[in-house]
């Protein structure tokens, strides 16, 4: 355990840039015992907005807009973030936070559910999509998503291992994360076998998904 905490720290030393907003967000989320990215794949994200920097981006599932302000600021030229959140607490955190950084001006944060929002959205809208919302919702938003990302457009997906547990049979997980469990390893299913997608997955934070549309 010592050696992998050092290693860790070591990696964060040579890659983590470190934003006073930022780090105040990590450290509310801690206390609060409020889910956001884990920094590691935040970093991760970052670098796949990047490379689609010039494109609009579309997040499911904003909590307080910790992984929202990381991809917003790396776009540029007239390239937005859509922000979709379906919970007014988080919503409204989300507000505070991004109105406090640099890029509020690039982030557009919509309320309510995605399975209704998205419909307003045209085909092929987005070059980069980031889904971290319900586990329940991931398998309906599926389709819909790959709808809207353009061909060659990334899609990045959190949660994928599910603290362990999606490798676990089913006695040996807690009653309370059972159903969460079986709708990730369903989704897992559909993401890493769609046909218009190449999915791996990446064994960062809490496993996350990276894949490309055909």
């Amino acid at each position: 355990m010592e050696e992998t905490e050092r290693t860790l720290a070591y990696i964060e030393r040579l890659t983590l840039r470190e934003n006073p907003l930022l780090h105040e967000m990590e450290q509310f989320a801690a206390e609060q015992r409020i889910p956001i990215l884990d920094k590691h794949a935040a970093a991760v994200l970052e670098w796949a907005a990047l490379l689609k920097a010039d494109c609009n981006a579309l997040e499911v599932g904003t909590a307080i807009g910790y992984s929202s302000i990381r991809i917003a600021t790396v776009l540029h030229g007239g390239a937005n973030l859509i922000t979709l959140e379906k919970s007014s607490e988080s919503y409204i955190s989300a507000q505070k936070y991004i109105a406090r950084s640099s890029v509020a001006d690039k982030i557009s944060v919509v309320f309510g559910e995605a399975a209704e929002t998205l419909p307003r959205f045209l085909p092929e809208s987005f070059g980069l999509i980031f889904l971290d919302a319900d586990k329940k919702d991931y398998c309906p938003l599926l389709e819909p998503l790959v709808t809207l990302l353009q061909p060659g457009g990334i899609m990045l997906v959190d949660n994928l291992l599910w603290h362990g547990n999606t490798v676990k049979p089913d006695e040996e997980i807690q009653p309370s994360w059972l159903s969460s469990t079986r709708f990730v390893r369903e989704f897992n299913e559909l993401f890493f076998n769609h046909p218009r997608l190449h999915a791996i997955l990446l064994p960062v934070g809490d496993g996350l998904g990276l894949a490309i549309k055909k």
